[in-house]
């Protein structure tokens, strides 16, 4: 299980133990972490927006959201955290607190959060920026990314032409 990327391990964990998957990819969690890995560096852009992160009414930090899964309307992205210092411990505490269900390494520090109902981004012209779903992970010995998945169409090309502009360009 450590073997592989944590950012990868939340995504492939439920996927492991569904019934219904029957690829061969899947059943390889290794192959799958590495395809995934692959995915995420290949839709990589270097992004100047800013987005603010909040949780309830405090504000967390910020995200580039540099990140992009084009066609499954999934856009990431590591998270600057404003006057916290452990994201392990802060994300721990609230999910507790809350019920929110995590993956936690207590002696690696990594966390993986389920969906957070609480956990708003904006862009900078106070657009939310909102999916299905959402989930943070990470680690405090390296660094805390955030993930938005299922963002709609139209929405998601008007906010993030950069991530779609780079997607079709690959296919010309």
């Amino acid at each position: 299980m450590l073997q592989f990327s944590y950012r990868c391990f939340f995504f492939h964990e439920k996927a492991l133990n569904s019934p219904i998957v029957r690829s061969p990819l899947v059943r390889k969690p290794r192959l799958a972490a590495n395809r995934y890995a692959t995915l995420i560096r290949d839709f990589s852009i270097n992004m100047e927006k800013l987005y603010d992160i909040f949780l309830g009414n405090k504000k967390v930090g910020t995200t580039k959201l540099e990140k992009a899964d084009v066609p499954m309307g999934v856009v990431f992205g590591k998270i600057d955290f404003e006057n916290i210092g452990s994201g392990y411990d802060f994300f721990k505490h609230y999910c507790l607190k809350y019920n929110i269900e995590i993956t936690d390494i207590p002696e690696e520090r990594i966390i993986l959060t389920a969906n957070i109902d609480e956990l708003k981004v904006f862009s900078e012209t106070q657009n939310e920026i909102s999916g299905v779903g959402n989930s943070i992970s990470g680690m405090d010995s390296d660094e805390f990314e955030i993930t938005i998945f299922g963002i709609p169409y139209p929405f998601y090309e008007t906010e993030f032409p950069a991530h779609v502009k780079e997607y079709n360009e690959r296919f010309l």
